[in-house]
């Protein structure tokens, strides 16, 4: 049966070493700053795809008080 700790282990040239301390404590905002980091990026990334969603659909607005259909917009441009 596995067991669960509040340790944590980290290996720096194939040794084991358990943190406390400053090192633990440092250690930790690292990973917060990392995850803060990814999190961030993945914002991003989802706001980008939202912001050109809106702009396609705007497009299509734009081009259907036109009477265009995206279609035939797209063999006007071929």
């Amino acid at each position: 049966m596995a067991t669960t700790s509040n340790q944590v282990k980290i290996n720096i040239d194939n040794e084991e070493v358990i943190l406390t301390g400053n090192a633990l404590d440092a250690f930790e905002a690292d990973r917060a700053e990392e995850l803060a980091r990814q999190l961030a990026a993945e914002k991003a990334v989802l706001e980008a795809i939202k912001a050109k969603e809106a702009a396609r659909n705007s497009a299509i607005a734009k081009l259907e008080t036109l009477g265009l259909t995206a279609d035939e917009v797209t063999s006007l441009l071929a």
